[in-house]
């Protein structure tokens, strides 16, 4: 898998506007069937979608709800059968690679962890210039890989809410769209007709 092409869905802007200061945060799950998770947010997040060739619908999905302080991501590809990258250290090292360039933050710690029941890595990016750090998880479960981000400022990464966030996060099966029904004559009742 070509990491550079992996990046841009990876960089994270933070504007931290969604929420006025000192807003309590009302913590609420949400499922992107279509995309095939649950997470809990701080409010409903907002929907990215962008273009992928190697995904299954032709999209990418960036799940996003910014506070005042902090910004909770879910990104999520799924994957055209037989092309996700190997659930490997090695695969999630070079994807954390991807977005801590993209992110501009540098790596600060990172271990192999459990992510939703499937093997995954975990690790704390720190932008010092920026006063960020991201908490960012990544697993692959079949065909689908997820990235999980809480960022906020220095020291957010042991927080109770971006540990809450990432343990939040589960896989769930994929429901498609159902079709718009269109009528059929034959299923409509009969009609009265007019005598003249």
């Amino acid at each position: 898998m070509n990491m550079r092409l992996f990046a841009p869905a990876l960089a994270v802007a933070f504007a931290f506007s969604a929420v006025p200061a000192g807003a309590a945060l009302t913590w609420v799950p949400y499922a992107a069937p279509d995309a095939g998770f649950t997470a809990s947010f701080p409010g409903t997040p907002t929907v990215a979608k962008h273009p992928s060739d190697a995904t299954v619908d032709g999209l990418y999905r960036i799940y996003e709800f910014d506070t005042n302080s902090a910004a909770y991501t879910v990104t999520v590809f799924r994957y055209k059968p037989g092309i996700a990258p190997d659930a490997t250290p090695a695969t999630f090292r070079g994807l954390r690679d991807s977005y801590a360039q993209g992110s501009g933050c540098k790596v600060a710690s990172t271990a192999n962890r459990t992510v939703a029941g499937s093997p995954g890595l975990e690790s704390v990016c720190v932008d010092k210039k920026g006063g960020i750090e991201h908490l960012i998880d990544i697993t692959l479960s079949g065909d689908e890989l997820a990235m999980i981000v809480a960022a906020g400022p220095l020291g957010f990464a042991k927080t109770p809410s971006a540990i809450a966030f990432r343990n939040s996060f589960a896989f769930a099966p994929v429901v498609a769209p159902s079709p718009t029904p269109v009528p059929v004559a034959s299923a409509m009742p009969p009609q009265p007709t007019a005598t003249p």
